[in-house]
């Protein structure tokens, strides 16, 4: 499966691009974690001062992968909230 987010850091600046123009970057469950991921590799790294937060190809973010919504939409909320217990709080919240 390919990546979908580059991250890069250098010179206090950490560098997080969303990176899939095809589908003009929108969230999918894999783009959630590696988004986690980069988030928990910045808030590592003392180094960083500054984060950028960009998109390749046309768009920065269409939001949700529609298949992604339908994906959702067809499951039961205990299967969301057993997948999102993996995920970083800043990206899934459950009141």
């Amino acid at each position: 499966m390919d990546a979908t987010i580059r991250y890069e850091a250098a010179d206090g600046i950490a560098r997080i691009a969303l990176a899939r123009p095809d589908k003009r970057n929108a969230m999918n469950a894999q783009m959630f974690d590696e988004l986690a991921e980069g988030a928990e590799r910045v808030a590592s790294d003392e180094r960083v001062r500054l984060v950028v937060v960009s998109g390749d190809g046309p768009s920065f973010c269409a939001g949700i992968d529609i298949g992604e919504l339908a994906r959702l939409a067809s499951i039961d909320r205990s299967e969301i909230d057993r997948s999102s217990s993996s995920r970083s709080g800043p990206f899934v919240h459950w009141p």
